[in-house]
């Protein structure tokens, strides 16, 4: 994780889940709320967590979020 990432997730990445929380609800209704650039943004970062932070921490801040949320966002971090 580089250090701007340490920055805006805080302490032992307590604002995780916030973070993803406000990914997902963007990411969920498209167009309304982020420009493409911004979503593919959002993309590249939920990616860069996915390779960094340990996967059980990760998915038990999916787990937190509406189940058409956690679909979607594992949609996109498959491919």
């Amino acid at each position: 994780m580089c250090r701007s990432d340490a920055q805006v997730l805080g302490p032992h990445s307590q604002y995780l889940p916030k973070i993803v929380s406000i990914f997902a609800e963007v990411l969920c209704n498209g167009k309304e709320l982020a420009t493409d650039e911004t979503t593919t943004r959002m993309i590249s970062v939920l990616k860069r967590f996915q390779q960094t932070l340990p996967p059980d921490f990760l998915a038990s801040t999916f787990s937190t979020l509406q189940p058409q949320q956690q679909l979607m966002l594992q949609s996109i971090l498959s491919t």
